[in-house]
């Protein structure tokens, strides 16, 4: 559980030497991914002429250095010739390097999948472009993520449309999932490749990846699970201002279990669990009892309960791949999968930021409605329940449509009886 792993702040020699390294790489690297679009043009033989061929690697070398700018700016409290800059410093966070991990893990399988499923000379492209798509997946998968979080808390975003870009806020897994499908089609339907072939070696690679992203949860304690009684085995406290980093300093940033449990007025149980909007004996309030405790009540540790689900998930999928009869069958297995273990695993879910039947009920502007169906309802499903049920219909539909159209081995030509 920690939600900074290090904050860089440029308050020391040290700290600021690094920042200037991170920079100068990022910078390193746009010149780089410039120089490689230069080789392929020159491979295909489309490369312009003339001082024109190098317009990409001066495109991105200035992209590279617009953003290493930025972050020297943001992040240090002073650089050279410019004098006072915004100084917030950098933290670097636990779901941060978890999630990029994730993907990187991900990306990797992706690409090695796509060589044992395509074999020779087409394998060895097909694994380039594959490396080529993540980057396609991952704009969409981001945009996607954002735009599905800002969706479901669009009363709050509402109020001050340009919080939008902020840094602060989340993403949903949903929506990235959507955004990075259509950015993934949209590559294959350019460049010739069989979207649901390509889908069945993306699934067991996407579980894999989810695996290490809901890890990155748990130690940001983003997506938390509901609160349940203080001596459950299984409870998780998430911790509140006193939470520090790797090197032991403060970090400066409380888990998110804890900040949500600070805003809430509900009353608990602390015994079993139980909630309740009205005061009622023997309970304490949610928010009086985590500020002064400086932790979270003790919770349902969903974030590892689909970690463990998407490992088992991705070790079923792959194991599956040589059995296929048709493709999209390991396409479709992972949409019913996935869409039957997030809809369990959202029973026992607690964050009241994501969105549910209530929380829509009352943006519409009915509270009487709204209030017959409890936060704690069963059901009181959630936008990510909705979803999950779409997606098992499709996937459904997928696998009833593939066996129908499966290409079946001829029947063995048996010896005909001699008779006598």
């Amino acid at each position: 559980m920690l939600p900074v792993l290090y904050r860089l702040s440029g308050d020391t020699p040290a700290s600021t030497a690094v920042v200037y390294v991170l920079a100068l790489l990022v910078f390193l690297y746009a010149l780089w991914t410039g120089w490689q679009a230069v080789v392929y043009a020159k491979a295909k033989g489309g490369a312009p002429k003339g001082f024109a061929k190098f317009w990409p690697v001066l495109r991105n070398g200035a992209i590279g250095l617009g953003m290493a700018g930025f972050g020297l700016w943001y992040i240090l409290p002073e650089v050279p010739l410019w004098g006072a800059t915004k100084g917030e410093g950098l933290p670097i966070p636990g779901y941060g390097v978890l999630v990029a991990l994730g993907f990187i893990v991900a990306a990797a399988l992706l690409s090695q999948l796509s060589g044992w499923e395509w074999l020779g000379a087409e394998g060895k492209k097909r694994k380039g472009q594959m490396l080529d798509m993540v980057f396609h997946i991952f704009i969409g998968a981001i945009v996607g993520a954002r735009l599905l979080f800002v969706l479901v808390n669009l009363s709050e975003y509402s109020k001050n449309p340009f919080s939008i870009f902020s840094l602060q806020g989340g993403l949903v897994f949903y929506g990235g999932f959507i955004g990075g499908a259509l950015a993934a089609f949209r590559f294959a339907k350019k460049h010739n490749i069989p979207f649901l072939r390509l889908a069945d070696i993306a699934m067991p690679a996407i579980s894999l990846g989810q695996c290490l992203g809901r890890l990155g949860c748990f130690a940001a304690a983003c997506c938390h699970g509901r609160i349940v009684g203080e001596n459950a085995p299984w409870g998780v406290h998430f911790p509140g201002h006193a939470v520090t980093d790797l090197l032991g300093n403060l970090a400066k940033t409380p888990s998110q279990a804890f900040l949500t449990h600070a805003h809430d007025s509900r009353w608990v149980d602390l015994a079993t669990g139980q909630t309740s909007l009205a005061e009622m004996p023997g309970m304490v309030q949610i928010s009086a009892w985590v500020l002064k405790n400086d932790q979270s009540l003790a919770v349902h540790p969903v974030q590892l309960y689909e970690s463990a689900g998407q490992l088992l998930l991705f070790l079923l999928l792959l194991s599956m791949r040589s059995m296929r009869k048709f493709h999209g069958q390991i396409f479709g297995m992972w949409l019913l999968g996935y869409a039957m273990l997030r809809s369990t695993i959202e029973v026992f879910r607690g964050d009241l930021e994501r969105g549910t039947l209530h929380h829509l009920l009352k943006w519409l502007d009915m509270p009487t409605t709204a209030a017959k169906i409890p936060l704690e309802a069963w059901y009181n499903i959630s936008t990510s329940q909705a979803i999950s049920l779409g997606l098992a219909l499709f996937g459904t539909w997928i696998l009833a449509r593939g066996w129908k159209n499966r290409t079946l081995p001829p029947p063995l030509a048996l010896p005909e009886k001699k008779t006598a």
